[in-house]
């Protein structure tokens, strides 16, 4: 919101150096106007409010105040209200002109709707309040004037504008006068929070004699401290306090009455805000629940996993992480989320180092203070497994993409090897591609007859509707493939020894295997893939030459499994 404010700023500050002096075109005029006293006394300070009539889809606005700096001075300029909505005028959004001076009589301000509903502000109120102290001497005066009024609604359409200003005479006064600042109270405060910190009100004469001041409110949730004082020129200080207890969100507006027997303007009235919004309350998600690892007790660590988080509720979520186990760790540990779009991913890193076969269960848990939900916990399990007699055996891959782990649940695998594609013929051999390459290996030390599952870890992921294919007996034959649902790189091809999958067709306590994974070929850049018995995108004639061949595929799988 604050860099949208920003970008506003400048665009509006660059309209209004180029905006011509009549500004035309729409369907009617809003009256643009100050609000001031007519008379001040020399020392004292006074708000001239901004006002404006019966505007309708107010986004933006800038404009220009003049004034004559020998008698008045800007101190600060404020936002103001519109048909119950705030209007911002950011610390960066009024400056002297030129640019850089301390006072040279004019002013710029840009202001900007704050929390109001699409499309735009609607009513009438205030754009901004001009806070000015008094430095001319009685007798002097000062006219307060807009030019250069340009406001925008929400589709960034020019608002038509008259203007009307307003003559302030400074006169020295021959009785006690009130005089406070500054000029406009406003707290802000959050629902179910904590009481806004306190604000210190100063009055004082401005004029001759003693002032015996008094004060009063109208406001249950408004508290001044002391209510009353004297002053021959001396400032007193009050405390203005605001105590929230059973208030909702919602702007609160009370006023605070000055008044003094003799004074030449008693009473004075000061505007005392109170803006309460509601409450942030940020909320943990985490996703997912649970995080599984799988292992061979020796071999590599397992693959890192990713946990999200971020903030499911209101405000700011300022999250860290914990775990209880010492072959777990996380990176990074905290951090903070905004909102949905917010996401943080933390790697979990696991490490096996000197532990068995076994299974090892964690928790990660999740705390943020002010959290409607916190802490909370996230499930890991650690699955051990001893592998092939307590061993398992890995191989780089013929085409470069890494290691292949692979593990038996009985025997010993021997003579792990990769195999180059090329040198396997092309007769036969399915329509998908093997980015891994092929791998042969023998399975000895197991009864003659025996079903044995390989578990093979590859480099990459490997895609749901993979196949796994060997070559074996000059034919090409499929093998029955599982997929891992925790690790997308693992898959279980099953072995039958003398059947699908031994190389050597004999129940003889050895397989030997030559195979690997393919992966259905990409058609139009990746979009789809070719799959067995449709090929879809061309013409007719090509479609049944196709489908005949696919035909006789699946005739020669069937007599050869």
């Amino acid at each position: 919101m604050h860099h949208r404010k920003g970008i506003l700023a400048i665009i509006i500050s660059l309209a209004l150096a180029l905006l011509p002096l009549s500004i035309a075109s729409a369907d009617s005029t809003v009256t643009v106007g100050i609000e001031a006293p007519a008379e001040v006394h020399p020392g004292s300070s006074f708000v001239a409010n901004v006002t404006v009539d019966a505007v309708a889809d107010l986004d933006s606005c800038g404009f220009d105040v003049t004034y004559d700096e020998a008698v008045i001075h800007v101190t600060d300029v404020t936002g103001g209200v519109i048909g119950g909505y705030n209007i911002t005028v950011d610390p960066g959004g009024w400056s002297y002109i030129p640019a850089g001076s301390v006072d040279r009589g004019r002013i710029r301000v840009t202001a900007v709707k704050s929390g109001a509903p699409a499309p735009g502000v609607t009513g009438t109120g205030h754009l901004a309040q001009i806070h000015f102290e008094v430095i001319g001497s009685g007798g002097t005066a000062s006219n307060i004037t807009l030019d250069r009024v340009g406001m925008y609604d929400w589709q960034a359409n020019l608002i038509r504008t008259a203007t009307e200003g307003h003559s302030v005479q400074v006169s020295q006064p021959t009785e006690p006068t009130i005089a406070f600042g500054p000029n406009v109270l406003t707290f802000p405060a959050s629902a179910s929070g904590a009481d806004p910190a306190s604000q210190t009100l100063e009055i004082w004469n401005s004029g001759p004699g003693t002032l015996d001041w008094s004060m009063s409110d109208d406001a249950a949730w408004l508290t001044l401290a002391p209510t009353s004082g004297s002053s021959t020129g001396e400032k007193d200080k009050v405390t203005v306090s605001v105590d929230i207890a059973g208030m909702g969100a919602g702007v609160y507006s009370a006023t605070t009455t000055i008044t003094a027997a003799g004074a030449t303007n008693t009473p004075r009235t000061l505007a005392v805000t109170l803006t309460v919004t509601e409450t942030e309350a940020p909320a943990i998600a985490v996703d997912p629940a649970s995080l599984s690892f799988s292992a061979v007790a020796g071999q590599a660590n397992p693959a890192d996993k990713t946990l999200e988080i971020w903030n499911s509720g209101t405000g700011t979520l300022n999250w860290s992480v914990s775990d209880d186990a010492a072959w777990l760790s996380l990176t990074p540990t905290s951090g903070s989320s905004t909102g949905d779009q917010d996401v943080v991913t933390i790697a979990a890193s696991v490490d096996i180092s000197g532990l068995t076969a076994g299974s090892y269960p964690a928790t990660i848990t999740i705390t943020a203070a002010g959290a409607t939900n916190t802490p909370r916990t996230a499930g890991v399990t650690l699955q051990i497994s001893e592998g092939a007699n307590g061993t398992a055996k890995s191989v780089a891959t013929a085409t470069g993409t890494g290691t292949a782990l692979f593990v038996s649940n009985q025997g010993s695998i021997e003579q792990l090897a990769s195999i180059d594609e090329a040198s396997l013929p092309e007769e036969g051999k399915p329509g998908l591609e093997f980015p891994q390459g092929f791998f042969s290996f023998s399975i000895v030390g197991i009864a003659p007859g025996d079903e044995v599952e390989v578990q093979i870890t590859l480099p990459d992921s490997v895609p749901p509707d993979a196949e796994y294919w060997a070559y074996y007996d000059n034919e090409w034959r499929q093998v029955p493939m599982a997929m891992d649902s925790d690790d997308d790189r693992v898959i279980t091809i099953t072995l039958v020894d003398g059947g699908l999958g031994d190389g050597d067709g004999m129940a003889d306590g050895a397989i030997t295997d030559p195979g690997g994974p393919g992966y259905p070929l990409p058609v139009d850049g990746g979009a789809h893939h070719l799959s067995k018995g449709a090929i879809a995108g061309i013409s007719m004639a090509g479609a049944a030459i196709i489908a005949g061949a696919v035909l006789l595929v699946r005739r020669r799988r069937s007599t050869l499994i």
